[in-house]
């Protein structure tokens, strides 16, 4: 490879910023993209709590203490999905450093455009009734 010192972490970045931006529809689904999941991980399941029967009245000048449902939803992390690159020696020499940024972002948009397709080929009216 031509490039030496590459900063990786400026590649990475330029990766990132590409797949957050392509990531924004999911924010109807999911608000928090903390890496906390992974601590309730269990082996390649996510177990993600779900909160029903919640019902809303009056106020009648009273508190009142109702009761309600809740229930976990497993879902299954099998869905890995990657963006493979590589570059041949002529192609660095012929490149800047700076393209390259340009470069990750594109992938980091690509990584984020097939894990948004995966995630809304679960969106049928089996799974969303309502």
């Amino acid at each position: 490879m031509a490039y030496t010192n590459l900063n990786l972490a400026r590649l990475a970045n330029s990766a990132l910023e590409g797949f957050v931006k392509e990531l924004l529809p999911l924010s109807v689904f999911s608000t928090s993209f903390s890496p906390e999941a992974v601590g309730r991980l269990r082996g390649n399941i996510v177990l993600v709590p779900l909160i029903g029967g919640l019902v809303a009245t009056t106020f009648g000048g009273t508190y009142a203490i109702t009761t309600f449902a809740k229930s976990v939803v497993t879902v299954t992390i099998n869905r890995h999905k990657i963006v493979p690159i590589g570059q041949t020696d002529l192609d660095a020499i012929n490149n800047s450093e700076s393209s390259l940024e340009s470069f990750g972002f594109q992938q980091g948009a690509a990584l984020a455009q097939a894990i948004l397709e995966d995630v809304l080929t679960l969106v049928t009216t089996a799974n969303f009734t309502s």
